[in-house]
């Protein structure tokens, strides 16, 4: 008998369960012998019987719920008692709402019996349910199943949310400002120094940051080596990086918003220890505003690109003078760099020049000049990766090759966009 006549068969109960427990242990183990065409099959057969069961579960679910049986164990909801008595998790929550949803729409019912819509597809219909009720969607409940039968969850939720705002418009607008107001965004630095996000923004204000996100993430190079979740913490970062440089940000005091790094000038010099004079356990680390210290290589890459704020201490690390501040790529020379290299000059990078740092070929801290024969513009990333050991050569107004930390080239080159690939005669 297969699993799913097996379930059909055996009534789920008594000694039922035990033959269907035993017709899935009893699969065959031989899926790396077998063709596609027989996976698939065996696939979509065990997706039918993985819904079958949610639905003898949910049954039995709705009878307990009713009772209230989670109380006899002195949890406090049903959710709860699923958590620790049956060790569930996310799923717990569509358990529940559709055994208290499902009983009025007869014809979802016998489609998840029958194994042909998943649980997340019951789930969706009964969160309509407990928004409209069942009687106000018993004329629209076919059309529910058959998008079921053909779509993801995904997919049926939004048919059901535009079937809520069509039966409540007035509940929709409600339930639109219940979003609105649960929104929140925490961010807060960990005890290693890194920065936790968590938040939650309703559809239209989450389609906004999705949406930058996504333009912010081009199409990933053969040999890329971030993952996706890296790929879009990145895009995040050029995202903010882009508004604060254009400029356009609140001023407070006068003054617009900018990072801070303190740092030594021995600390942005290339090659220069870290001295800890007279035992200060500061000495020249370079650290943010809020006192968080930061590697050497990323304050350098900082100051490639940023107002140069000089401050003189005293003995006691004391501001005893604070110099005026000077931008280190003007105005001029930075749309000099954005017209010559028109984005990120690191070989097969096609970042936009606004999402771009001006980068000093020589620092400026060990004598480099602000020059366009001296500067280049790099993506955050690939900025990074300059000062964390890579290497670049040539002439900037022409061709640029890079290296390895371990000292093999890349086999890619870089020129300028307004140039042509070859010097020429």
């Amino acid at each position: 008998m297969g699993t799913d006549d097996a379930v059909r068969g055996a009534g789920m109960t008594g000694g039922g369960l035990a033959a269907v427990m035993t017709a899935v242990r009893d699969l065959p183990a031989d899926a790396a012998q077998q063709p596609d065409g027989v996976l698939v099959s065996r696939m979509q057969r065990l997706v039918q019987l993985q819904a079958m069961v949610d639905a003898a579960l949910v049954e039995q679910l709705a009878v307990f719920d009713a009772r209230a049986g989670a109380c006899y164990d002195g949890q406090t909801s049903t959710q709860a008692w699923l958590r620790s008595r049956l060790r569930l998790g996310g799923q717990v929550g569509d358990l529940v709402r559709v055994a208290r949803e499902l009983s009025g729409l007869p014809q979802v019912a016998k489609a998840f019996v029958a194994g042909e819509i998943a649980l997340e597809h019951a789930a969706a219909i009964a969160g309509l349910v407990a928004k409209v009720g069942a009687a106000a969607i018993l004329a629209y409940e076919s059309i529910l199943v058959d998008v079921a039968r053909q779509a993801p969850p995904r997919q049926l939720r939004i048919a059901c949310d535009h079937l809520h705002q069509l039966l409540d418009p007035a509940g929709d607008a409600d339930e639109a400002a219940r979003q609105r107001r649960q929104r929140y965004l925490a961010a807060a630095r960990t005890t290693d120094g890194m920065v936790h996000l968590q938040g939650l923004l309703d559809a239209a204000a989450g389609e906004v940051v999705l949406t930058a996100l996504q333009a912010a993430m081009p199409v990933p190079a053969q040999d890329e080596e971030r993952t996706a979740a890296q790929r879009r913490a990145d895009a995040l970062i050029d995202v903010c990086a882009g508004w604060l440089a254009a400029g356009q940000a609140p001023t407070s005091g006068g003054v617009r918003p900018q990072v801070q790094v303190i740092v030594g000038l021995r600390s942005l010099q290339a090659g220069s220890p870290l001295g800890i004079p007279d035992g200060s356990l500061l000495g020249d680390v370079p650290v943010l505003a809020d006192g968080q210290p930061i590697p050497v290589g990323q304050a350098r890459r900082l100051a490639c690109d940023a107002g140069i704020m000089p401050v003189v201490l005293g003995g006691d690390s004391e501001p005893l003078d604070v110099g005026r501040q000077s931008r280190v790529v003007p105005v001029g020379l930075r749309r000099a760099l954005s017209l010559r290299d028109g984005g990120c000059r690191f070989a097969g990078c096609d970042r936009p020049a606004s999402w771009c740092d001006a980068h000093h070929i020589r620092h400026w801290a060990d004598g480099g000049d602000t020059s366009l024969d001296n500067t280049i513009l790099l993506c955050a990333a690939h900025h990074t990766l300059i000062h964390e050991g890579w290497r670049l050569a040539g002439d900037p107004n022409w061709t640029i090759d890079f290296c390895r930390p371990d000292g093999t080239r890349l086999s890619l080159t870089s020129t300028p966009r307004c140039r042509p690939c070859t010097r020429g005669p």
